[in-house]
Parts: C-alpha cells; structure tokens; sequence
C-alpha cells in the first residue's frame, strides 16, 4: 500500500513490470549493509551443501525491485506497507521480472491510497515472490475486502485472521460458499473446480485450487469444522465437487433457496437461481454477465471482473441466510 499525489496518479494507472539482473557485486554490497553473513549467500560449496544450485540472492534484495518499480513511475509516493510470500530462490546472475499492478484506489483528500498486487518471476513464469492480492469489492455501499491467492500460507493466514476475528462466533459461525469450475475441453468433458470461494462478515478469500502450491491443513479444517454453516445456492454440489477434485470435505452445508422456500412457504424458491433470489429477497441486482460466468476461471492471473463475480457469489449467499 502507498499514498501518493493525485496529479500522478490518474496518468500512471496501469500495470508495470522491470526486469533486472542481480550480481555478485550486488548481493555484497547488500549483505554489508543489513550486517548477514549467511554462507549460502555468500559460498557456493555451502550454498549446495544447504540443498541451492548455487549463492542465493537475498529474498529482500529481490523484493526490492518493487518499492523501485512504484517509485520510477510515481514520484513522492510514499511506500507504506507490504506483505510477501517467497516460493523459490534467486540464484546470482538470474534474470528477475517484477510486476506491480494497481488493484484499488481510494481518494483521501490531496491524495490517492493505492493498493497493489506485487510478483516476482523467473525463467519466464515461475513464481519467486508473491505479494497477496487484496481488492476492495463494492457493492450496494459495503466494502468486501478479497484476498486472492493460491498460496497455502495466505489461506493460513486469513482462516487464522477470521478465527481471531469472530473469535466470540465459532459456536454459530455462518460462511458463503461458492465454487467456480474450469471450462471443460471436450463435450460432456469433467470440470474440475479452480477456484472457491469463502466469506465471512465483509471478508472474503478466493483460494485459486487449480494453481494451489498445497492445501493448508487449516483449510481442511475449517471446512470440516462441524460448528460451521456453509451457506450458498447449490452449496451441496459444490461440496461434492470439492470432494470430488480435491478429498475437501465440507461438513456442514445449508442451501439458501431451500431456506427460503421453508421460511416462506413457496417450493418455487428452491427453483430460483442465486441471481433471482438475491433480487427478490435482498432487492438488489447482483451482475452475472455470460462472458464471465463462461470465463478461464483457472487462470493464473483472474480478472477484476473474475475477482468481483466470484467475490459477490459468495457474499449475497452468506447475506441471504441473514436476511
């Protein structure tokens, strides 16, 4: 996250990318700096001893191509945060591509606060440092805040933050479901599910399966959590899904068109899709646009538009139970 000035930033909206090409003189310069004397950084014998091909390049080194990316293109921005992951390591002399793309913007007087979703890539897309990707989703004036990832610790992560935040809940704890399915490659072909999605209050992850590094124990675990209601439409089907392609077995489902045909007394509601229900009982319209529904859904970078569609599913469905 950063502020930055306003002239600046309507004209520099877009995503960025540098390469660069760390050297030895590089890595000394910098261990001398933050006082490491790491021997896999700085031998080669002990660096392959340690299980490396060769010296590794200091992961904040590498990380630093960002803060220099937003800097070369936003003048007096100030960097105020950052969160990374490292999946791989940097060996000197590799070539490193760094990506930074603007994900949301809010104005705050004089300025902009930015939001940013930050990668590192090797030999051309091996992912070497990833940034979490959190979007502001809006809707109907509430804020979701969507973390996308398909790394297993980002889920740790927010399992772990919702635990703590709902902390007075867990006996009760209610969570939108949803799933979305890659795009068969024959006729009648299997669909395996890419994403799911999970929401709780205006919280939401999109756990990205298909390109999972692992599937967090934590994960298994809140799905199997017996005290929690996984509510959606069709929610049983994606559950048989997720046990199908992925042995995630959600313990506790609840389907919000069988609710609302038992609270209401009208079987037609069972009939209903999630669009049509969200506009009869909650008044409001939630976008469902063919070309995304029918989109990649197992594609390594989604869209906003992919991010907004699979963040609402999940949100309306756990707002229907409420309503």
């Amino acid at each position: 996250m950063l502020f930055m000035d306003s002239s600046k930033c309507a004209s520099n909206w877009r995503h960025l990318r540098q390469t660069r090409v760390f050297s030895n003189e590089d890595v000394i310069e910098y261990s001398k700096g933050v006082m490491t004397q790491t021997l896999f950084i700085l031998m080669a014998e002990s660096a392959r001893n340690a299980g490396f091909e060769d010296r590794v390049v200091h992961g904040m080194l590498v990380a630093a191509l960002f803060p220099r990316i937003i800097a070369s293109h936003f003048p007096g921005a100030v960097y105020v945060s950052q969160s990374l992951h490292f999946k791989s390591p940097v060996y000197i002399g590799e070539e490193v591509l760094g990506e930074v793309q603007a994900i949301s913007i809010r104005e705050n007087k004089k300025r902009y606060i930015a939001k940013f979703a930050t990668k590192c890539f090797k030999k051309g897309d091996l992912l070497i440092i990833d940034g979490p990707s959190i979007h502001d989703i809006q809707y109907y004036g509430d804020h979701i805040f969507t973390t996308v990832t398909a790394a297993a610790v980002v889920v740790d992560e927010w399992i772990a933050n919702t635990m703590h935040i709902h902390k007075r809940e867990l006996g009760e704890l209610l969570i939108g479901l949803d799933t979305e399915w890659c795009m068969p490659t024959e006729p009648d072909g299997h669909q395996q599910v890419a994403i799911i999605q999970l929401c709780v209050g205006k919280r939401c992850l999109i756990f990205q399966l298909y390109h999972a590094d692992d599937i967090p124990p934590s994960l298994i675990q809140f799905l199997g959590n017996k005290k929690f209601k996984f509510v959606g439409k069709g929610v049983w089907n994606d559950a048989c899904k997720l046990f199908e392609d992925y042995e995630l077995l959600v313990a506790h489902t609840k389907d919000v068109g069988y609710w609302a045909a038992k609270i209401y007394h009208d079987r037609d509601y069972r009939k209903l899709g999630l669009k049509a229900l969200v506009l009869d009982l909650l008044q409001k319209v939630i976008p469902k646009p063919r070309e995304i529904t029918m989109s990649e859904w197992n594609a390594k970078e989604l869209t906003i538009e992919q991010i907004e569609y699979a963040c609402l599913d999940a949100f309306v469905s756990l707002n229907l139970e409420f309503s």
